[in-house]
């Protein structure tokens, strides 16, 4: 089931606003989404939010997600029993 759509207050919101026990938070491009200017992204922030709302994993589309600082949001994945990985459309 789908619990929410990321709207314009971008992804972070979304995840305090909805967030729930068990979730899976996935990030993919929109059908008319520039790839060259503007990917998904996540970071340290993100894995920290799903975290606090005890959500199971993130998993963004392979080879078209942007990982900041993935040292770090391997290692706080990692520390908060949470998955990050990369799937195929």
């Amino acid at each position: 089931n789908v619990i929410a759509r990321e709207g314009k207050q971008g992804t972070s919101a979304m995840i305090r606003e909805n967030g729930q026990m068990g979730a899976i938070l996935i990030k993919a491009c929109k059908p008319q989404q520039d790839r060259a200017l503007d990917l998904p992204t996540i970071g340290p922030e993100t894995v920290l939010l799903c975290a606090q709302k005890n959500m199971k994993g993130i998993i963004g589309e392979a080879g078209k997600t942007l990982i900041v600082e993935q040292d770090r949001v391997k290692q706080i994945a990692d520390e908060k029993g949470l998955f990050v990985f990369g799937a195929a459309p």
